[in-house]
């Protein structure tokens, strides 16, 4: 998410989610994702926290619904309201979570390609960061 997501979220929306509990759940997939939003970067909450926890939140969606939100093939509206997209919760905020833009997602490749990058991305952004101990 943090690759992803993190430098899109606008400070009004940032703000919005400050300490709230967020959940997005693929359906297809059986994943379920809990996470919140630190100001900065998105974290995700341990299983522990989170087993009887309800989120202020929920998005819910197969995987294809999900990337094609990120590919902007799809928009939110579309997706809710032919019940594709399940919001429960905090539906403003998820409104705008869901909608955020995701402009480096402009080709289509296959999801290993996207993973790897993914991945690659990360190894090297964990490679610069500096060390704690």
């Amino acid at each position: 998410l943090n690759l992803l997501l993190a430098q899109h979220v606008p400070a009004d929306v940032a703000e919005a989610l400050r300490g709230r509990h967020l959940r997005i759940v693929v359906r297809d997939a059986r994943v379920t994702f809990d996470f919140g939003w630190t100001g900065e970067a998105f974290a995700a909450y341990p299983a522990s926290a989170v087993r009887n926890a309800s989120p202020d939140l929920t998005i819910a969606a197969t995987a294809a619904d999900f990337l094609a939100l990120a590919r902007r093939e799809q928009d939110p509206d579309t997706l809710f309201f032919s019940r594709r997209l399940v919001m429960e919760g905090d539906t403003e905020n998820g409104f705008d979570l869901a909608g955020m833009s995701l402009s480096h997602l402009t080709k289509r490749q296959p999801v290993q390609e996207i993973v790897e990058e993914l991945v690659s991305e990360a190894e090297r952004r964990h490679a610069a960061a500096p060390k704690l101990y």
